[in-house]
């Protein structure tokens, strides 16, 4: 048979974690997918426009970005810190995306102009 446990140990029960409020990290994840939305489709839609609109179109998003990346330090929601690295991360992930789009139409493009294909002489 196995003891009770208070024989075993004599005194007073202490609990460590009865004053503990429970605490979450803030999450920036919803953050990031929304900037890293928006540069990829300010980028997509100024793809084909003219130098005017795309200037235009830089300045809208710019100012968005902006006030998505300084809401929630103005609800007291994140830190000032953590929107810095939320808004690098967006850009990166956003550079990434940038990338490989570039990068398979400029394979599509290759493949479908007859430039893959050799000629043998």
């Amino acid at each position: 048979m196995k003891p009770e446990v208070s024989l075993i140990f004599q005194g007073e029960n202490i609990s460590i974690f009865e004053n503990l409020v429970p605490f979450q990290a803030p999450n920036t994840g919803f953050l990031l997918a929304g900037l890293s939305f928006y540069e990829v489709l300010a980028y997509l839609l100024a793809r084909e426009k003219s130098r005017l609109s795309q200037s235009g179109l830089l300045v809208g998003v710019l100012i968005l970005l902006l006030l998505l990346g300084l809401s929630p330090i103005f609800l007291q929601i994140h830190t000032p810190s953590t929107m810095v690295t939320a808004l690098t991360v967006s850009g990166l992930w956003a550079f990434v995306c940038v990338f490989l789009y570039e990068f398979r139409l400029y394979r599509y493009r290759i493949e479908h102009s007859g430039l893959s294909k050799r000629t043998e002489q």
